[in-house]
């Protein structure tokens, strides 16, 4: 919103530099991280020879939906997803996330409950 209401007042190299910079912001944000995430956890889970079979990613999708709405804090939705890793539902914590938000309509944005949680 900001450059598109700057971009009559700019001259076009500086309108142009002001683009790049706010791009680079974005592109170095947490929703940015969040989607890449996502996008290798998804090849990762399609590739892997330990991924769980569809029996599992079921069960795991009703733990998560379980869990309540997906909305801000997301603590019970973390919870629910680490306690289907401990449990050996899925051998990877970006398994449990993609499965968050393709089957379950966790936020994309935020990567996944695991993701979002960080480190534990």
């Amino acid at each position: 919103g900001d450059l598109i209401l700057a971009a009559p007042a700019l001259p076009f190299e500086r309108g142009c530099e002001a683009e790049r910079e706010r791009f680079a912001q974005l592109a170095a944000g947490p929703q940015a991280r969040a989607l890449l995430h996502l996008f290798f956890a998804e090849r990762a889970l399609a590739k892997a020879a330990d991924a769980p079979d569809a029996a599992t990613r079921a069960r795991i999708a009703r733990r998560l939906r379980a869990a309540g709405e997906p909305v801000p804090p997301y603590a019970a939705w973390t919870e629910a997803a680490r306690a289907c890793l401990a449990e050996g539902l899925a051998p990877r914590a970006e398994f449990i996330d993609v499965i968050a938000v393709k089957d379950c309509g966790f936020p994309a944005l935020s990567g996944g409950p695991l993701h979002h949680a960080g480190p534990h």
